[in-house]
This record gives C-alpha cells, sequence and structure tokens, in this order.
C-alpha cells in the first residue's frame, strides 16, 4: 500500500542507497550461482576469468581488516576500513567490484583501488586483481575514470536484464512504474547534448557548484553530467500518469 508521507511509494521504490541495491544484486547472484554471473561477464565482458573454479560472491568486503583478524592478527593493519561493495573471490582471480547509484565514481577513490590491487595480488599471492565498476548507463563516465579499470564496465540496465523478472533492481522497478516519461524520450534523442554549447560539467564540478543552482538542476531533472536526476517526491502525480518525478536515478 505505500506509506502516506510518499505519497503512497513505499521505502522500496524511493531509495537511491547502492548499498540496498548492491545487497539485492549479492543475492541474485548467489541464487543464480557465481559460477554463471562469470560466464555471463566471459560472455558479454570478454572477462576472461577461470568458470570452473571455487568461486564466491563477497558483499560489503571489508577485506584487509578481516583477514588480517584470520590470520591472528599477523602483520601490518592496512586500511582497516576499506570496505568492497562486492567482490568476486576466487583461487585464481579476484574481481573488486565498485558500484555507484545516483552519483558519479570520485577519480581520487578510483585511484585507491588502483593500489588496492596490487595489495590484494600482496596479500593473497592471487593474479589477476581487476578492478570492475557498477554504475547507471545514463552516466558517461571520463576516460581518466576509465583508466583505472581494468575489469568489466557493468551497468544496472543490464543487469535488470540478466535478472529479468527481478522487480527490485532499479531499471527493472523503473519500467514497471511507467517508463520513462516525457523527459526520458527526451533522453533518447541523439541531438539531446547537443542542445546547448556549454560544456557539461563533471561530475566533481558539479558537487561544486551552488546549492541553488545544484537544487534547481535536480528538481528540472536535467541532463548534464551523465545520468537522470528526478524531481522531488511532492511533486509525484496521482494514478498511472508519468513523469519526471518518477524517474529513478540508476539505470
Amino acid at each position: 500500500m505505500g506509506l502516506r508521507y510518499l505519497n503512497g511509494s513505499s521505502w522500496d521504490e524511493v531509495t537511491r542507497e547502492e548499498r540496498f541495491f548492491c545487497a539485492h544484486l549479492f543475492q541474485l547472484i548467489e541464487q543464480g550461482g557465481v559460477g554463471a554471473f562469470v560466464a555471463y561477464l566471459n560472455r558479454k565482458h570478454a572477462a576472461g576469468l577461470p568458470e570452473q573454479t571455487n568461486g564466491e560472491i563477497a558483499y560489503e568486503a571489508c577485506f584487509y581488516r578481516d583477514l588480517r583478524h584470520f590470520r591472528g592478527g599477523q602483520g601490518p593493519l592496512i586500511s582497516p576500513s576499506r570496505t568492497f561493495d562486492l567482490a568476486l573471490l576466487s583461487d585464481q582471480a579476484i574481481v573488486i567490484i565498485e558500484a555507484k547509484a545516483q552519483q558519479p565514481f570520485d577519480e581520487g577513490q578510483l585511484a585507491v583501488f588502483e593500489r588496492a590491487k596490487a595489495q590484494v595480488a600482496k596479500e593473497t599471492g592471487v593474479k589477476p586483481i581487476r578492478l570492475a565498476a557498477l554504475a547507471s548507463s545514463l552516466y558517461s563516465p571520463s576516460v581518466k575514470v576509465l583508466s583505472h579499470v581494468n575489469g568489466p564496465y557493468l551497468t544496472w540496465l543490464e543487469l535488470a536484464a540478466l535478472y529479468d523478472g527481478d522487480t527490485r533492481l532499479p531499471a527493472r522497478r523503473r519500467r514497471l512504474r511507467g517508463g520513462l516519461g516525457h523527459w526520458g524520450q527526451q533522453h533518447k534523442r541523439p541531438h539531446d547534448r547537443q542542445r546547448t554549447a556549454r560544456r557539461a560539467p563533471t561530475g566533481r564540478e558539479f558537487h561544486g557548484w551552488p546549492r541553488r543552482r545544484a537544487g534547481w538542476m535536480l528538481a528540472r531533472g536535467r541532463h548534464r553530467f551523465g545520468f537522470l536526476a528526478a524531481a522531488p517526491l511532492r511533486n509525484k502525480p496521482q494514478g498511472n500518469a508519468t513523469s519526471e518525478s518518477e524517474l529513478v536515478l540508476v539505470e
């Protein structure tokens, strides 16, 4: 039935928290089989990962801290708070999956994960160590961001298609709620990004904009830096109408 203060929506429909989606994806991968997911990465993204292995999927893996604890506290304490959103672990390869929902990737954070690849290899003796990225299909990563990703670049949209019928992965959920709406139809036009000569700001520049300007952009649902922005919930229409306010920030 939903909640009154969410205009009849449930929190499941409103949340944009990446940990929520990662937790659900973790369950889907476990249920469908890690081997099947690895086979998909090899088939779709030419990941070159071993399929016949003792692979497992980890969620919110505080890798260095827990590995050191398992080893009896031996060795230096490395980045005790460093957590991997998702990770494919095996004796032949490790894939660290860094996920974003409504946010762009931060180049500084990815540089940290670049160093993490070498550290994980040192701690485990496993090679290769890959860094995969998971983000909205409407987000356009910079060349610099992509330079840190030596594993598959994934989108929520393709994973929703992989686990067809699931209503919690964001892209599938958005379609069940009525499609892209008017803004989405505009977004599909090839010339949409060329309607203004102003250079699209990067994610870092966007976060540095004045709060009032950023709020105006989010409320209007404009596309200026690679992904959707949803209008406030109070503007959500009743009935089956579709508008910008029904768009989910991830896909």
